[in-house]
């Protein structure tokens, strides 16, 4: 009977590589910060590196294209309208509106699930600004290293501070103290000193690229070693750049002008900054799977990169995040995980609410309250497993005006917002993605009466739904 034992032991070994898969993985997350789904990751070898070991989601989206409200979901397995972060400044959200929750959110749920967890870089805009304390570590985090809002919507990727786990420490100039650096560093440690504990680990990584500077430069700042690296790279025009006409669009794109060759320019010049930016997040995931490799806990550890929100680089007249359109909503969703399929697509439309939801299951967590999503581990098993026909989008402008405000429905073959706010136009869009993938003809005044009443249910259904009623299968007419 011993020697059975055994040779079943063995062979547990075997298919576990050079050590026994535990009944919980560890899990890492690396969050980017406001990268596109436009290509970028094809300038970042490590993450297709991962990818061909994983998981590429090509249709993964967010339902709040924001900072906060963004990473709120992520925190709390909630759309924004049940989470109520609808903004990155307090009252509407930021830090200082999160805090009223915090005690009920992501990491404390890991802490009680008996999770080591640890948090490297950006939480939420406006930590350690408000009247908030500087020196507050967030509940839920046994290793909390969080980068402190400068104050002036700027992003320091340098000279910046850190809350250490209660204390702050300052760092400064190029080019040693570079912040996606600086994080990889933290990450790595993190790695090393808690892969063989009692415990498994959960670690969230967020660096700040490729998010924009407040500096007359366009876009980010990359790396030293990386600055201008990329300066022929292609840009892509896609149809929808400058858009020609917009009188479809809603008020506030409509007054959008055109972009002149200066501001072309400019865009095709923060284009390229961005993707420099992001060879050095790239550094960072390599650093981090070479660690977890190290310390033989690679084949232990599901890790996942995306980001908290897609960006407009031009598209109808648009830089920037917020609006509704593909390239603000859309994020990169890459998922290696052993022991499932490898260097596989899935096309089934998914969100940040079910990464939460994925997190909460295979760590075994209790969540605070109900989640809004579903774990991705059976597409993940399965390519044509049934899902979703049909999620939520919502918006508001960057100077946080409710009046100005969108709701809107995406199913695979349409998108469709109510145009419900006075500032927003009270123009309603629909848009054939079929044969109109880049959203330029607006054919609400003229679309099939049947299709428009069926996104019109669905958009009242999920703007006020929780839990399970915001599962929608129903397909729409064809």
């Amino acid at each position: 009977m011993s020697k059975i034992l055994g040779w079943f032991l063995l062979i547990v070994m075997m298919l576990a590589g050079d050590s026994i898969v535990m009944a919980r993985p560890n899990v890492v997350v690396i969050m980017t910060d406001d990268q596109d789904d436009s290509g970028s990751i094809t300038t970042m070898p490590t993450v297709q590196e991962l990818a061909k070991n994983g998981v590429t989601f090509r249709n993964s989206f967010v339902d709040f294209s924001l900072c906060s409200p963004s990473r709120a979901t992520f925190m709390t397995g909630q759309t924004a309208h049940n989470h109520e972060i609808l903004g990155n400044n307090f009252p509407l959200g930021g830090y200082k509106k999160f805090a009223l929750r915090e005690n009920n959110s992501l990491g404390v749920w890991l802490q009680n699930a008996g999770y080591v967890t640890g948090l490297i870089g950006k939480f939420m805009n406006n930590y350690g600004r408000d009247g908030t304390d500087l020196n507050h570590v967030v509940p839920g985090w046994d290793d909390w290293q969080g980068v402190i809002d400068r104050g002036d919507e700027s992003i320091g990727y340098f000279n910046f501070r850190v809350n250490e786990n209660g204390e702050l420490h300052h760092y400064g100039t190029a080019p040693r103290d570079y912040i996606t650096d600086v994080l990889a560093a933290k990450a790595v440690r993190f790695i090393h000193a808690r892969a063989h504990g009692t415990k498994p680990f959960f670690l969230l990584v967020t660096p700040i690229a490729p998010h924009e500077t407040n500096s007359t430069l366009p876009g980010p700042i990359p790396a030293p070693r990386d600055e201008g690296t990329l300066h022929s790279l292609p840009f892509p025009k896609e149809p929808n750049f400058n858009e020609a006409d917009v009188s479809d669009k809603p008020g506030w794109i409509r007054t959008l002008p055109l972009l002149d060759k200066k501001g072309i320019a400019r865009n095709i010049e923060e284009f390229r900054r961005r993707r420099e930016s992001l060879l050095a997040v790239d550094d960072l995931v390599k650093g981090v799977v070479n660690a977890l490799d190290n310390e033989d806990v690679l084949n232990n550890t599901i890790v996942i990169f995306t980001s908290d929100n897609g960006w407009s680089q031009g598209a109808h007249r648009w830089t920037g995040k917020l609006v509704p359109y593909e390239e603000s909503i859309r994020v990169p969703l890459v998922v290696r995980w052993p022991g499932m399929p490898q260097d596989q697509v899935r096309d089934q439309l998914v969100t940040n609410l079910d990464v939460v939801a994925t997190i909460i299951e295979q760590t075994q967590a209790t969540p605070g309250n109900k989640l809004d999503g579903r774990s991705l581990t059976s597409i993940i098993r399965g390519a044509n497993v049934p899902w979703r026909t049909a999620f939520f989008v919502q918006g508001i402008s960057i100077n946080q005006d409710l009046d100005l405000r969108f709701l809107a429905v995406r199913t695979k073959e349409y998108f469709y917002s109510a145009g419900s706010s006075t500032k927003y136009g009270n123009k309603a869009e629909f848009y054939d993605l079929a044969v109109d993938p880049y959203e330029e003809e607006n054919r609400a005044g003229n679309a099939n009466n049947r299709v428009i009443a069926f996104l019109r249910a669905v958009l009242k259904e999920l703007s006020t739904c929780i839990g399970e009623n915001c599962w929608v299968t129903a397909k729409p007419p064809q």
